[in-house]
């Protein structure tokens, strides 16, 4: 089985890296990158190029000219977001390069494609072998999309310098989450945040790759020939590494040219949180009256919830004992760990990182080939979720 992810990223190359060398791990052979700004820097495009596997599309007059040639412009569904600024650009933008990635699929015989970005590692939990592999294999051949659920992270330190390695505590998605139980503990877990999740919660689909296969939007696919069968995975989600380090609060103010006023932010970002971290990462001497940041208790609420994790945990140790059926991966409620330890050793009491673990193995013989040593599906600890916001 040959399985394709395809991103579009202006992450740093050792990220990229990083991220290449998990996928790789978990059964992933090709890869589409679409890069832009840091990523699409001459040297770091020449660098990419020669990854096995890796197929390069760079920001340039060719992948414009399809673009702008795409019949998606002359369709309804993604009429919303059409000529809007920021995130709504990102988000048109995001849905031509799946198009494209999507004839690059078809050119290399591939079998499954997954739309997923560079700041997100699929977690392949209920496998034998870690393996995105044995996920797919195992999906019914009626069903033309796979849904992953997606886990956000919770950073526990300040100083976060590389997600990957250092953050391991993730809000769980409510579908990975026996509902009864869910809804019994939800107060005690919300801690007043109606959104519980900053970003997105709507997960992101793995398609089969067969003639008619569209984009709609950058979490999910259709098809022009028929009607798509969808299903939702039990077991395989998307850890989602957001705002997981101060400096991703100022390439948030980096990403867009947005006055730093609340009607702008409106205009540019679809979500809440992201326009309060975009107000966040704007200097004090740029900010306008009116501006965002107020005293947005929105994102007082996330920093004091990043601040109190572990101690907040061990105040309603009795609810979570309760919910452990309900998860395969175990709760964390142990003491923080030290201020700065080593970028690869997983603090004490914490299940060990799966990455941690991988970057220790030498790398697979083959990238077609799923490393059967990375470690098993219940190494990251995932603490209770949040509710499901569907968002674009």
């Amino acid at each position: 089985m040959k399985i394709a992810f395809c991103a579009t990223t202006s992450e740093p190359l050792k990220d990229i890296r990083h991220w290449l060398q998990w996928n790789r791990a978990i059964g992933v052979s090709r890869f589409y990158l679409f890069v832009q700004g840091r990523a699409g820097t001459a040297a770091n495009v020449a660098a990419l190029g020669r990854e096995p596997g890796v197929t390069v599309v760079p920001d340039d007059e060719e992948l414009r000219a399809a673009h702008a040639s795409s019949r998606i412009w002359n369709e309804t569904w993604l009429s919303a977001f059409f000529h809007k600024p920021c995130n709504h650009e990102l988000f048109v933008l995001q849905s031509l390069n799946m198009e494209r990635a999507i004839q690059l699929a078809q050119r290399d015989g591939v079998d499954w494609l997954l739309h997923i970005d560079t700041d997100e590692l699929v977690h392949p939990g209920g496998t034998r072998h870690f393996s995105l592999q044995e996920v797919l294999a195992a999906v019914a051949p009626e069903v033309d999309v796979l849904v992953f659920p997606n886990h956000e992270s919770l950073p526990e330190r300040a100083d976060v310098r590389d997600p990957f390695l250092e953050v391991t505590l993730f809000k769980r998605n409510y579908q990975h989450v026996q509902g009864e139980l869910y809804s019994r503990n939800y107060a005690a877990v919300a801690h007043g945040n109606p959104n519980y999740f900053i970003t997105y919660a709507n997960g992101k689909a793995a398609a089969r790759v067969q003639p008619g296969l569209r984009p709609n939007g950058a979490h999910r696919w259709n098809n022009y020939a028929k009607a798509v069968r969808e299903e939702t995975s039990a077991a395989t989600g998307v850890l989602h590494y957001t705002y997981n380090r101060l400096s991703d609060f100022k390439n948030r103010r980096d990403r867009c040219d947005c006055a730093p006023t609340e009607e702008d932010a409106k205009r540019c970002f679809i979500l809440p949180f992201d326009r309060l971290a975009f107000s966040a990462g704007i200097p004090a001497g740029r900010r306008r009256p009116g501006a965002l940041l107020r005293g947005p208790p929105a994102l007082e609420r996330h920093q004091a919830q990043v601040r109190a994790a572990p101690a907040r945990l061990e105040g309603v140790a009795a609810p979570l004992a309760r919910l452990r059926p309900a998860f395969d991966g175990a709760v964390n409620a142990s003491t923080p760990p030290p201020p700065s330890p080593s970028p690869i050793a997983p603090p004490q009491d914490r299940p060990p990182n799966p990455f941690v673990a991988l970057l220790q193995q030498p790398p697979p013989a083959s990238p077609t080939e799923p490393a059967a040593q990375a470690t098993g599906g219940a190494a990251v600890a995932l603490p209770p979720p949040g509710p499901l916001v569907v968002t674009a």
